[in-house]
């Protein structure tokens, strides 16, 4: 150290205390925010049975009550139809029904609207023959599954609301649409039809989409059967009809995709040219030609009719003529009726609803699955600062045939927001469950 300087003398100056440094700085304006941001949580979610369990057992137990002495006392059958004598004599079970139905023809098949849709081709060969039935094999439990209808109509039904396509299979009962659709277009001879794109009110006319292409067209099979146009009743043995279907080959047509083209010069020929055709016989053994039945179909000009016919004849009390049926029918049709019945309880109490606010976005998913499968959405609702949970209550009066009134009343759930449509919510929530899952509060007079 030189002599006469100090120890700070060598210091070189640190740039944070420059002059430069100690000037004054403007002070930073931040700006309010004009709208208030949605901040993410942590997804919630509710479930409840669309049935609630109680009310299932207060049904099935009277079920189980009173139909277990009535069936350990009956004497079984077998038959659930008519009994009637056919052209041998004998006394049949007849089952089956006769519908009015409407045709179009296409290029190698018959469209057939009627109680159901149908789309058929067919084939004689040799003293048989065979009938193809056409249906769209698509993944069902895929919420974008494409399905095919005989008749579609645009806000056709009210019991969905609008903007929806309402379909049938006979168009005699377009009034009753069975099924409902955010999207359809017409190709050829059918209506295609998902809910992937959503429901829009643009969808209302959709003749120049071709959405349903080629992936979907492709989905189209047959599912063949072998059937002999001859009556069963009219001396004609059980194993003369076996030989006539051996001896049948399915057309190389059946292991292929149908398609279906309009051709209006077409000439229009029924299935079999209108006769009656009977399918092979169902639950034949070779060491019981008296056990099973046979399934006749016949196409005619206005209407279609099937019949399940008994292989096995009765005698006029209704009993079996063969004693070891009857008592084995006896054992299996209560194993039957009860396991419809446990299949069927099961079936409800699986069916559920669901609403799940995702976190990450400010959004309500509601959706229902049943028989843990899974979940099929219904719809998605977006909240936004305006969006409030409101409990209302619904009154209904009913009028019984001696002028009795009487009122009932139920509660129900729904999201309200400003400038856009109310979202209704399942039914069998807890409104304070429902305020924890949203976020969202109730309107002050509420």
């Amino acid at each position: 150290m030189t002599k006469g300087k100090s120890f700070w003398d060598d210091i070189e100056p640190s740039s944070e205390t420059t002059p430069e440094h100690k000037l004054p700085q403007e002070p930073e304006i931040i700006e309010p925010s004009s709208e208030t941001d949605y901040v993410a949580r942590a997804p919630k979610e509710l479930s409840v049975r669309v049935i609630p369990f109680g009310v299932l057992l207060m049904f099935l137990l009277p079920i189980l009550l009173f139909s277990l002495p009535f069936t350990l006392s009956q004497d079984y059958t077998g038959c659930f139809g008519s009994f009637e004598y056919m052209e041998d004599g004998e006394l049949h079970c007849v089952e089956g029904d006769t519908f009015q139905a409407d045709y179009t023809f296409s290029e190698n098949h018959v469209t057939i609207s009627s109680y159901f849709g149908e789309d058929i081709r067919w084939e004689q060969i040799g003293e048989g023959g065979v009938l193809g039935y056409a249906y769209l094999d698509s993944n069902y439990d895929d919420i974008n599954a494409w399905y095919a209808y005989n008749l579609c109509e645009w806000e056709a039904g009210n019991e969905l609301g609008d903007e929806l396509w309402y379909c049938t299979s006979d168009k005699e009962k377009r009034s009753e649409s069975e099924y409902v659709q955010s999207y359809c277009e017409f190709q050829d001879v059918h209506w295609y039809c998902t809910d992937s794109f959503g429901q829009n009110a643009s969808h209302s006319d959709t003749s120049n989409e071709t959405r349903a292409g080629v992936e979907v067209q492709s989905l189209w099979t047959y599912y063949c059967e072998k059937v002999v146009p001859f009556n069963p009743s009219d001396n004609t043995s059980i194993n003369r009809f076996i030989e006539i279907e051996a001896g049948i080959v399915l057309p190389a047509w059946c292991f292929t995709s149908p398609v279906f083209t309009v051709n209006e010069s077409i000439e229009q020929i029924l299935p079999f040219n209108g006769t009656a055709v009977y399918l092979y016989p169902m639950y034949f053994y070779e060491d019981s030609t008296e056990y099973g039945s046979i399934e006749r179909i016949q196409y005619t000009s206005s209407s279609m009719s099937w019949q399940t016919v008994s292989i096995h004849t009765y005698n006029e009390d209704g009993s079996l003529t063969v004693e070891i049926e009857q008592s084995l029918t006896g054992i299996v049709l209560p194993i039957l009726f009860y396991s419809t019945v446990v299949v069927l309880f099961y079936a409800l109490s699986t069916k559920k609803s669901h609403i799940e606010h995702l976190g990450t976005e400010n959004t309500l998913v509601v959706s229902k699955s049943w028989l843990n499968k899974p979940r099929k959405i219904k719809k998605t609702i977006s909240l936004d600062s305006s969006s409030l949970l409101e409990l209302y209550t619904s009154t209904h009066t009913s009028t019984d045939s001696d002028g009795h009134g009487s009122t009932t009343t139920s509660h129900h759930h729904k999201i309200t927001h400003s400038g856009r449509p109310e979202d209704q919510l399942p039914n069998g929530f807890k409104t304070s469950e429902l305020i924890k899952v949203t976020g969202l509060e109730r309107p002050r007079d509420d």
